[in-house]
């Protein structure tokens, strides 16, 4: 196969291509034939030729996330220790070029800072847990396809 393994966007097409010098039957993973596959989901695809040399096999692993990257944020979280709901982060489907995530407190104090979608706030500043209340959050990252992205919101920290 002419293709190393990789990430597309959702909705997006790929054309693999299969190569054997002789050519022989070309037959893929799918059940399709011939030697040229459209791909638009993940998966790992093989194609397997039959010729006049004998039989070979090759495969490429292709795997698909949203270009969009639109993120979800919780509106509320509890760092009580009982493993539930104990951090505040964003959630991205995508796996963003630049990321910044900053908590404030009501006072616009810088509380966390996260440049990761696994870094998460766990309701502490200077290794003390922050008050009941509300917390105001910004987002700012660059999505795999290179948009820039600005996010604000508020949260509230029970426990």
């Amino acid at each position: 196969i002419g293709q190393n393994d990789t990430l597309i966007c959702k909705g997006d097409r790929l054309y693999l291509e299969a190569y054997a010098s002789p050519a022989g039957d070309y037959r893929w993973s799918t059940g399709e034939w011939g030697n040229e596959l459209e791909v638009t989901e993940a998966g790992t695809y093989i194609v397997a030729v039959d010729g006049i040399c004998g039989f070979m096999t090759d495969s490429v692993k292709i795997q698909v996330q949203d270009c969009n990257c639109r993120p979800f944020t919780p509106n509320a979280f509890t760092p009580n220790g009982d493993g539930l709901n104990d951090q505040f982060g964003v959630l991205l489907d995508c796996f963003p070029r630049d990321m910044r995530f900053s908590v404030y407190n009501r006072f616009g104090q810088l509380v966390f800072i996260g440049y990761k979608p696994e870094n998460k706030w766990d309701g502490t500043f200077n290794g003390q847990p922050c008050d009941v209340g509300t917390y105001f959050y910004q987002l700012q990252y660059t999505t795999p396809d290179g948009e820039s992205l600005y996010y604000k919101g508020d949260l509230t920290l029970l426990r």
